[in-house]
């Protein structure tokens, strides 16, 4: 089960509805929609708002799967600055992942656009040699 279908789960059973969560979550209606119908994750704004309004919430399962999904009553929930830490860790590794790519694609865009240019400027200059 992922994220979406985890804060999916707990909206159900709590009986929370989407646009209370975004209000929550401060968040746009749309967004939250999206989040419950897989289109988009979370961000980590929105997770941090959730975990903050409900206390009671486990942020291990709502972010990692891991345990139950609601904290006992008494029982220190201890690692949710160090959960928001790995989820934060975890989603800067994918967004640098994906800055990686985007360079590497602008150069080889940027390398395409200098051999077309240099094609340009032949057929520009054999069309005026013909011209004379």
């Amino acid at each position: 089960m992922d994220i979406n279908s985890r804060i999916r789960r707990f909206c159900d059973e709590l009986k929370i509805k989407q646009s209370d969560l975004a209000e929550i979550s401060v968040s746009s209606k749309q967004t939250i929609n999206k989040i419950f119908k897989e289109k988009q994750v979370p961000n980590l704004n929105i997770i941090q708002k959730i975990l903050e309004r409900y206390p009671k919430l486990n942020p291990r399962w709502l972010i990692l799967g891991e345990g139950e999904m609601l904290i006992n009553p008494g029982t220190n929930p201890g690692h949710v600055n160090e959960t928001a830490e790995l989820y934060r860790s975890k989603y800067m590794q994918q967004i640098e992942s994906e800055i990686k790519y985007l360079r590497k694609r602008v150069d080889q865009l940027e390398d395409e656009n200098e051999e077309l240019k240099e094609i340009h400027e032949k057929l520009f200059e054999k069309k005026d040699k013909q011209l004379r």
